[in-house]
């Protein structure tokens, strides 16, 4: 059972390769399924090109932090067991610079990313993600991993 993300070198220094593996192992030994290698891919990208993704697939012309495009079969495949194959969940946009602004860690973006890849949806289940990023963000350790939901609920 593993979990990888498929970061150019680059971009991979800028996140942090170390705090990378600690996130994707918590959350594949959370959500995993059945021993299939499973894949995300992670772009950095500039404000502009963020602000005209989210126009184009969620009708908000405006520069986001992240962005999360899931493979429109990927847990339908992993849950059915159909394959032992590496699966592709999706895709995680991360605009640095709203991450900046923000004060959030590119690492807890990716994270964050993750979890709607997984089917998880802050805006509709809050209980339910709470309840699967908490846990992740205790056994991370790293003070910079505060997740993004858990702070803005907490003022």
């Amino acid at each position: 059972m593993s979990l990888k993300l498929s970061i150019s070198e680059q971009d991979l220094t800028l996140v942090g390769s170390e705090l990378c593996a600690k996130i994707t192992d918590s959350v594949a030994k959370r959500l995993s399924y059945g021993g299939v290698l499973e894949l995300a891919e992670v772009n950095l990208v500039t404000r502009e090109e963020i602000q005209a993704l989210n126009k184009e697939h969620r009708g908000l012309d405006e520069a986001t932090d992240v962005l999360s495009f899931p493979t429109s079969t990927a847990l339908s495949r992993l849950a059915a067991k159909e394959t032992q194959d590496e699966v592709l969940l999706g895709t995680i946009i991360i605009c640095p610079e709203k991450a900046e602004i923000y004060k959030e860690s590119l690492a807890e973006l990716v994270l964050h990313g993750l979890l709607h890849l997984y089917g998880f949806d802050h805006e509709t289940d809050l209980e339910s993600w709470l309840a699967l990023e908490r846990p992740i963000v205790a056994e991370l350790g790293e003070p910079s991993i505060v997740g993004i939901v858990t702070e803005n609920q907490a003022q």
